[in-house]
């Protein structure tokens, strides 16, 4: 099996989306700036991590261990922990986001579009079904998150080009 499908729509937007806030965060990133460098790096992992399917892996991982062991049935309570520290870590990191960016406005709110994608991708991995029934939805024509996919990367591309204005 390929690690990229090119019929899975879903796949390709994704790739599409961080390509492209990865190349606009490079260009951004000219002027020796660590935070677009950082978000180039990041935005580049993303398109990686779809290409990969890391996230899924790893929950096909952990719930072949959990199976093999007789606690599948037991983990809610664990996902939902999970899913509190997800929380906790994205509350904590803006403000850690706000001063990294150092005054730079656009790459602030370009650090907060990519937190945001890092939080649903760790959503993702913990695997709720409650929480996995509304991100993978069908029937709006690519699923929910990959909408968020788009929000995101649209953010931190028209970011980086208003960056690049300065």
């Amino acid at each position: 099996m390929p690690l990229v499908d090119i019929a899975n729509a879903n796949q390709m937007t994704g790739i599409v989306c961080f390509a492209l806030a990865t190349a606009a965060c490079t260009h951004a990133a000219r002027n020796g700036s660590r935070a677009w460098r950082a978000l180039a790096w990041t935005q580049a992992a993303f398109c990686l991590e779809i290409v990969l399917n890391t996230r899924h892996r790893l929950h096909n991982l952990v719930d072949d261990a959990l199976q093999a062991h007789g606690w599948y049935a037991a983990r809610t309570p664990w996902q939902i922990g999970l899913l509190a520290a997800v929380a906790l870590v994205a509350v904590v990191c803006v403000p850690v986001a706000w001063r990294s960016a150092r005054g730079d406005r656009l790459a602030t709110i370009a650090l907060v579009a990519t937190l945001v994608v890092a939080t649903s991708t760790a959503v993702q991995a913990v695997s709720l079904h409650a929480v996995d029934a509304w991100m993978y939805a069908s029937g709006l024509g690519l699923l929910p998150v990959v909408y968020g996919w788009i929000a995101a990367s649209t953010v931190v591309i028209a970011a980086a080009l208003g960056s690049t204005r300065r």
